[in-house]
């Protein structure tokens, strides 16, 4: 149970995801959907491949059940930033 929680916390580090944002989404309701979603997720193996997977993540994967939120939460992107 905390490896899926902590799946979507490391979901949300690699996608550059505004907390802030998501949490305040619905009064937390957003995120507290997402969670439930995690956790009734039944990718659980491509999502723990594809969080350590070394590709820069341009995306949340199709498989995520939450991806539409998540992408829709994201940081916009800098150009300008080093990486």
């Amino acid at each position: 149970m905390q490896r899926r929680a902590a799946r979507l916390a490391d979901m949300i580090e690699r996608l550059d995801v505004d907390k802030g944002t998501l949490f305040c989404r619905g009064m937390g309701a957003a995120y507290a959907d997402a969670r439930a979603k995690c956790f009734r997720c039944e990718n659980k193996r491509s999502c723990s491949a594809w969080l350590v997977s070394p590709e820069i993540a341009h995306a949340a994967p199709a498989f995520c059940p939450n991806a539409a939120l998540l992408e829709d939460c994201r940081r916009p992107f800098r150009a300008d930033t080093d990486l």
